[in-house]
């Protein structure tokens, strides 16, 4: 899903893409550091390690990685707040969308949940800084962010399990 988000949103700016994926059919299987060099920058999906041999092979021929919420995040002109922990990240993104939308918020739920980041972009292109995306986060994606793109608003933690 987040790929073909990614791409759509690459399409809208008029950008160059080509995907690759481990999923046969969906784009090109492999990875080396020449077809690297064509390009400028590697958007992930957030369930790639940052050890996969592809990200390396990037980095190797100089290409910026990105994860997708990073990539999303550096077009979103509205408010971030990212959700993460270990139960209930779900249940409280959902939660707060509907608090926001129905107080009068436009407010949207995205990441792990809802619809990818990326997409949101490209539907709401016109959204302004009032804007709330509400970003469910697995609690390792705060460590792989690559850049500093964006810093959330706020960051509710759901609790741990037992």
């Amino acid at each position: 899903m987040s790929g073909q988000a990614v791409r759509e949103l690459l399409a809208l700016l008029g950008a160059r893409e080509e995907i690759f994926d481990e999923q046969h059919g969906i784009g090109r299987r492999g990875l080396h550091v020449g077809r690297g060099r064509r390009h400028s920058l590697v958007v992930f999906s957030p369930g790639f390690s940052p050890g996969h041999a592809w990200l390396q092979t990037a980095r190797a021929a100089g290409c910026t990685c990105l994860g997708e919420l990073d990539f999303a995040s550096l077009f979103w002109r509205g408010r971030l707040i990212a959700v993460t922990g270990t139960n209930g990240k779900t249940t409280l993104t959902e939660f707060l969308t509907h608090a926001l939308t129905t107080s009068g918020e436009d407010a949207y739920a995205v990441g792990n949940v809802g619809f990818p980041f990326s997409r949101l972009i490209t539907f709401k292109r016109d959204a302004d800084e009032d804007a709330v995306a509400l970003c469910e986060v697995s609690s390792f994606q705060p460590r792989r962010c690559s850049i500093s793109t964006r810093t959330p608003r706020c960051g509710p933690f759901r609790g741990g399990s037992p």
